[in-house]
């Protein structure tokens, strides 16, 4: 019995050794962030996603980063009054960080993609048009969890909603992660 209670540690210790020296790493997050420009119509967002960083073998401050995730816009309280139904979208993106050689682990990233809305398409709401995102931001790692602050501008081309005519969402959030 000893022998299997060893073993499994070995395993388990081995296991997160490698994962620890691994390049690639990959982890879930949460997101919440406060639309700028829609400030009438919603009151924040919130969103779930899955995260993966992979350090780059000929530099290793520079790491490839990617990451899809599920936001939900939550209208504020007369649009919810209304029967107005929140908005969903599936932002993709895939970008840069730099990690900065500080005693202090900070970092920088610029990441860009799409951003895919759920909407179904009725009479007074057409289906939006797959847009783009661009989200740069600063962030700093406590061991496998990270704390991130980004600005995010989704420009989605303009369409006729329950709003008029939009252009872009600006967003200002909070992205916390945790990394295995």
């Amino acid at each position: 019995m000893k022998q299997i209670i060893l073993f499994a540690f070995a395993t388990f210790f081995t296991a997160a050794a490698v994962q620890a020296q691994s390049p690639l790493k990959i982890g879930p997050s949460i997101e919440v962030g406060l639309p700028l420009n829609t400030g009438d119509v919603y009151m924040m967002s919130a969103g779930v996603g899955i995260n993966g960083r992979y350090v780059m073998p000929f530099h290793k401050p520079l790491e490839v980063i990617v990451g899809v995730s599920y936001y939900r816009f939550l209208q504020n309280a007369e649009n919810r009054d209304a029967g107005i139904k929140d908005t969903q979208y599936v932002p993709i993106r895939v970008g840069a960080r730099y990690n900065f050689p500080l005693s202090f682990p900070l970092y920088a990233k610029l990441d860009g993609g799409a951003v895919v809305s759920l909407q179904k398409k009725t009479e007074d709401y057409p289906k939006e048009p797959t847009g783009i995102l661009v989200s740069p931001g600063v962030g700093t790692s406590l061991g496998p969890v990270e704390v991130e602050l980004r600005y995010e501008n989704w420009t989605s081309g303009t369409w006729e909603g329950y709003y008029g005519s939009r252009p872009s969402t600006d967003i200002v959030g909070l992205r916390f992660a945790y990394f295995f």
